[in-house]
């Protein structure tokens, strides 16, 4: 039997550096149509808009996406999803094209390791995320979620006075929930940029609002 579900919510995060006295808000709205295919396979497809704050800036993202998943049981994890997608973002007055694959396994202990490696393309004369590798673990500890999450991300395409930018960012962040709707996160990052300027280590303290479905 094909099944077609459709999805939406909203969800907000706040995070702060208290060494450079920063704060990022955002606020995300997303809408998904998800088809259950034959032989447990999904195709999702996907809008997503974002706005995100900080001192000095104020950004919105709209992203079109289409994912295509597929689940089975396995020798080392109860369960295994495989999913690749293509995503359209708009960001900036300025167009990019991603794809991406991720990797999740659901343990019989509850435990969730996940993979995701995004390939961004690159943008003229704009700073875009080209590469991400984020590696995640889930552990449920008297019923509730406790993440560590770690990434390492490669940006390119900017420039500040004719100089060359590019940055790499490393970063671990340690999740739990303060409450059903409430999340909260503490962890570190590290920026290297080709302009010393942007260079950044910075401790993160963040507020995630977990999304409304409806």
């Amino acid at each position: 039997m094909r099944v077609l579900n459709f999805e939406y919510g909203v969800s907000a995060h706040y995070a702060h550096s208290p060494q450079h006295e920063m704060g990022i808000a955002s606020l995300s709205a997303d809408a998904c149509f998800v088809k259950s295919l034959r032989n447990w396979r999904y195709v999702d497809l996907c809008t997503r808009a974002d706005r995100i704050q900080k001192d000095l800036s104020d950004t919105r993202i709209k992203q079109h996406e289409i994912r295509v998943s597929k689940l089975w049981n396995g020798k080392f994890a109860q369960s295994h999803q495989f999913t690749e997608g293509v995503a359209v973002r708009n960001a900036d007055q300025s167009v990019q094209t991603q794809i991406s694959v991720e990797m999740e396994m659901l343990y019989s202990t509850n435990r969730i390791w996940s993979l995701r490696i995004i390939r961004g393309e690159r943008v003229p004369n704009r700073l875009v995320l080209t590469q991400i590798v984020s590696l995640s673990l889930v552990e449920l500890i008297k019923q509730n979620p406790f993440a560590l999450d770690l990434s390492y991300s490669e940006y390119s395409g900017g420039g500040l006075l004719g100089y060359k930018r590019d940055d790499s960012t490393l970063s671990a962040l340690l999740s739990y929930p303060v409450s059903p709707q409430v999340s909260l996160s503490f962890g570190y990052q590290f920026t290297n940029s080709t302009i010393d300027y942007f260079d950044l280590k910075t401790p993160i303290l963040a507020l995630k609002f977990q999304a409304l479905r409806f």
